[in-house]
């Protein structure tokens, strides 16, 4: 077990380590699945780059910005969620989910005003033009940072307003993930090369506002020699609501891990492999379940890995052979992006431009958003036609029309919001 610099004073945790067992999964189809209803589509321009096109050229060729990064919070005064999303080009983009739009001729026509209810934001703060690889929204304070692919990081009021600090993942070589704490104290920043580092509160009678944040420990070495994407887990004692365990999973180029925050310790290491074994793959996404007991683990392998968190055993898997497991291209069906919905359903996001929930129990598919292949177009219906790289799950009760729902992102710069039963 490796033990690095504490940070108890901000969270509290400890955890147990186990061994791998290896646990095989039966391939089935997507035969039965139900279709998933999508009940609002948003489009996104960039509007730096299409400031400098001509006057009167068609809206549709303005540079739209490949979706992979997506997160929500809730509007202060309706309490209805809003989302913010960016891609590969120097903006984020906030809006109302409330917002849709509608489908004219493959079109996308916004609702009412005929003009999209989205601010654009420069993050950048230099000349220098990048990509937006992570946006994630403070639980406890609704402000917003957004990671680049150099690895600014900049703290946004809420609504991205106005940016509150800037700094840079020192030590973060192409920044590729960040996520912050589920009490909104820390913000956990990783990317291609092997560090793991934390920001958070540590000046007495800190404001919790981006404007107090900075660096909480050395880098972190990470087994997997590289880091993709991260979740986080609290566990809180229901009588006082304060933490009592604090987890993070880190998912990269041949393994996921999963670390106690507090204490800077590895408590265990998960290889991905397709189902007949052989070598680790890319891991993707990372999903705690909602109680924290269970671990999903997905990427370019054959299959979902679900492992056990105390005692780092591979419990159960989905398999994703045979089941349309390629697109136009020939290219096997990878997981992009996964949420947990319940204990027991998972959905995903993958390069077959597919949404998929899962029952985790029988590995069965419940539901299925269907992406466009290769004989439809746009105008057809409203789905994905590239990979869904960005997913969240959203419930909300003052929503009537949709309590909860998943909001997906995709290389083909649309993000759609699909209503759960």
């Amino acid at each position: 077990m490796k033990r690095f610099l504490s940070i108890a004073a901000l969270l509290f945790a400890t955890l147990s380590a186990g061994s791998f067992v290896p646990l095989k999964a039966n391939a089935q189809d997507l035969s039965g699945a139900r279709g998933l209803d999508p009940i609002g589509l948003y489009t996104f321009f960039n509007t730096l780059q299409s400031e400098a096109m001509k006057e009167g050229e068609p809206e549709e060729q303005k540079l739209a910005p490949v979706i992979t990064a997506l997160d929500v919070a809730s509007n202060p005064t309706t309490g209805k969620t809003i989302f913010y999303v960016g891609g590969d080009a120097p903006d984020f983009y906030y809006r109302d989910v409330e917002d849709v739009e509608r489908l004219e001729n493959g079109v996308a026509i916004p609702k009412e005003t005929g003009k999209g209810m989205y601010k654009v934001v420069r993050t950048t703060m230099s000349q220098v033009d990048d990509w937006i690889r992570a946006i994630a929204v403070n639980p406890a304070t609704a402000e917003v940072a957004t990671l680049t692919q150099r690895g600014q990081i900049v703290i946004w009021a809420p609504g991205g307003s106005r940016p509150v600090k800037v700094f840079e993942a020192k030590g973060i070589n192409g920044a590729h993930a960040m996520k912050f704490s589920p009490n909104g104290k820390i913000l956990a920043v990783c990317g291609f090369n092997n560090n793991l580092r934390f920001y958070g509160y540590l000046k007495e009678g800190a404001s919790f506002t981006g404007s107090d944040f900075e660096e909480i420990n050395t880098a972190w070495p990470l087994s997997s020699r590289s880091c993709t994407t991260l979740d986080f887990y609290s566990d809180r004692d229901p009588a006082t609501g304060l933490c009592t365990s604090t987890l993070l999973a880190v998912g990269g180029r041949e393994t996921a891990e999963i670390w106690d925050v507090v204490n800077g310790a590895s408590l265990g290491e998960f290889r991905l492999t397709n189902q007949n074994g052989g070598v680790p793959r890319r891991v993707r996404a990372v999903a705690f379940s909602p109680d924290g007991k269970r671990l999903a683990v997905a990427g370019d392998a054959d299959q979902i890995q679900i492992w056990d968190v105390a005692s780092n055993k591979l419990v159960s898997s989905v398999s994703l052979s045979n089941r349309g497991a390629q697109n136009q291209g020939g290219v096997s069906r990878r997981i992009f992006s996964m949420a947990f919905i319940d204990n027991n359903t998972l959905a995903t996001g993958d390069s077959v431009n597919d949404v998929i929930i899962w029952d985790v129990a029988s590995g069965r598919a419940t539901r299925q958003g269907k992406g466009l292949k290769q004989n439809e177009t746009k105008s057809d219906r409203i789905a994905h036609s590239g990979t869904v790289a960005s997913l969240v799950y959203v419930e909300n009760a003052k929503d009537d029309e949709a309590p909860r729902s998943l909001l997906t992102g995709g290389f083909d710069t649309l993000v759609i919001r699909w209503k759960l039963p």
